[in-house]
């Protein structure tokens, strides 16, 4: 009897298993121990003659920190999905993942996250990054993140950044209702942090104007009237920064009310 397109499969996922463990220099009753089962089972299923259940495959995903992508490439997610869930494991919890995502091993950075977000030109995952700021302000080295982007020629990037989720921070505690004493003692020290940060850059800030140096900074800015129509609407920070985007202050502000105080 011809295999079926579900046999080709669970044979796939079993060497796929096989693989990701032996890579490692795992055996299987290690493994086997991390997923429930016993080692028979693995066996088993590495073999590709019986299956996981899908509480064992999502296990598999965060044991071997992989995407759907490494066990079926027609099961790969949305290319962003795993800056996505970097992103929400460092505070934007609202944006949604999908379900068995975890972030890779090269997004467990926070600086390595800023930058690869800065790089999307993903407005919302760029705005995502204010409430990843405030709660992480300590562990993001600012001045590599800089070096980083200045390599990449998109160094101003991150000037403006900072500037919108002061501006965010601002909004909110001008706000004042409903704020926890721990968020704004978070607020703060993410201020502190920015404002001495920005202070040694400022002076770097590109000259304002919409010329040829002008950074395009959302991908849907891809033709002379969507360009025109950004300019148009373009915040203060984003013309002081020479950043041509639709992405506004207020922006910046809703996503660290929903990712960050909504978590508080």
């Amino acid at each position: 009897m011809p295999a079926t397109s579900t046999d080709v499969l669970t044979r796939s996922i079993g060497a796929r298993l096989r693989a990701l463990r032996t890579d490692r220099g795992w055996s299987q009753s290690v493994v086997a121990h991390a997923l429930g089962m016993s080692q028979a089972r693995l066996s088993t299923i590495e073999r590709g003659a019986a299956s996981l259940t899908a509480e064992q495959f999502v296990l598999a995903l965060r044991l071997y920190r992989v995407g759907l992508g490494a066990f079926a490439p027609d099961l790969a997610p949305a290319p962003d999905a795993d800056l996505r869930a970097a992103l929400h494991a460092l505070g934007a919890g609202h944006l949604v993942v999908p379900e068995g995502i975890v972030p890779s091993e090269a997004l467990q950075d926070p600086s390595r996250v800023v930058v690869e977000t800065l790089l999307s030109r993903d407005p919302r995952l760029i705005t995502a990054l204010a409430p990843v700021l405030v709660g992480h302000i300590d562990e993001v080295n600012l001045p590599r993140v800089f070096n980083q982007l200045d390599r990449a020629g998109v160094a101003s990037r991150l000037g403006w950044l900072l500037d919108n989720v002061v501006l965010a921070i601002d909004e909110l505690d001008h706000a004042g209702q409903g704020i926890p004493l721990r968020a704004r003692r978070a607020f703060a020290r993410t201020k502190t942090v920015i404002e001495a940060f920005v202070d040694r850059i400022e002076t770097d800030a590109p000259d304002t104007g919409t010329g040829p140096s002008a950074d395009l900074l959302d991908a849907s800015l891809r033709s002379a009237r969507s360009v025109s129509l950004a300019l148009k609407v373009a915040s203060t920070t984003s013309n002081l920064w020479n950043i041509v985007t639709s992405i506004q202050p207020s922006d910046f502000t809703e996503a660290l009310r929903d990712g960050f105080l909504a978590n508080r």
